[in-house]
């Protein structure tokens, strides 16, 4: 018999605004636009399900900053790596 683990993963950016950049970037190197409220709207919801339903229901998650173009390890279930960027990422969280 096998045994399963579920790991979670989330990465995530400083802002909206950061969000709406790359896409301006993919939409000149042939990318599909995707309008701004979308982007908005998406950012506040991918960062609030997963603070309130997916990292609750995983074995164990990990959390990533992705603002700097490379992924830096933020903390995971056990510890917080980074005090600062932690708090910018639950900052505007609604907990459920």
């Amino acid at each position: 018999m096998h045994s399963h683990q579920d790991d979670g993963n989330e990465l995530f950016l400083e802002n909206p605004d950061s969000n709406i950049s790359r896409v301006k970037n993919r939409v000149l190197n042939g990318g599909d636009h995707i309008p701004q409220d979308d982007i908005i709207r998406r950012y506040y919801r991918s960062k609030n399900m997963f603070w309130n339903i997916y990292k609750d229901i995983v074995d164990s998650w990990s959390l990533y900053y992705n603002s700097d173009d490379i992924f830096e390890k933020i903390g995971n279930n056990d510890k917080i790596l980074d005090e600062e960027k932690y708090k910018k990422f639950i900052g505007d969280i609604k907990c459920n």
